[in-house]
This record gives C-alpha cells, sequence and structure tokens, in this order.
C-alpha cells in the first residue's frame, strides 16, 4: 500500500504577502525572474519565531507564530520563503 501524500497548497497568502516576497527575490536576483511558479503558498502556524527556519545561536520567541509558507520556483530555482502574520519582511529560508 503506497503512503499518502497531500499536494501542497496553494491561494492561501493575501496577493499584498505574495507580492512582498516577489519583491524580495526580485531584489536577491538583480532582475525580473522569466518564469515564476508558486509551488505552495500556505497559512500555518509555528512553533516559535524562527518560523521553521532556525539559525544558529540566534534567540527566537517561545510563543507560536502565525503566517504563510511560500515556495516559488524561478528561473529552474526553488525558494522557500516564510512571512510571520505581524510582520512585512519576508524570510528567505533556503534556496535550492
Amino acid at each position: 500500500m503506497s503512503p499518502v501524500t497531500n499536494a501542497p497548497v496553494t491561494g492561501e497568502a493575501p496577493q499584498d504577502v505574495l507580492d512582498k516576497v516577489l519583491t524580495d527575490l526580485e531584489q536577491r536576483l538583480g532582475h525580473k525572474p522569466s518564469r515564476i511558479e508558486i509551488l505552495r503558498s500556505e497559512f500555518v502556524t509555528w512553533n516559535d519565531g524562527s518560523l521553521g527556519c532556525p539559525k544558529p545561536g540566534v534567540y527566537y520567541t517561545q510563543a507560536t507564530v502565525d503566517g504563510y509558507w511560500i515556495i516559488i520556483k524561478a528561473d529552474e530555482k526553488t525558494y522557500d520563503y516564510r512571512v510571520a502574520s505581524s510582520q512585512s519582511t519576508p524570510v528567505l529560508c533556503s534556496e535550492s
């Protein structure tokens, strides 16, 4: 029997949050990507202020944090962003 896998959720992040993420990505790349695909756009509650993306040596609030998990594929690379609902600054967790 095969395990059940859930498809990524898309469409939950508001447009203004997506716009901020796309602006951050364009600034990092230094240009507008020729092709962008939203792979995940999901409302989540993280266990702490690290937004599920802790950096070594950094201390985070230990309260739960609501926000959005957004994964974008642009020009054949994937970018994993996290945005807390209380903040307007997207955090790039990883790229691959």
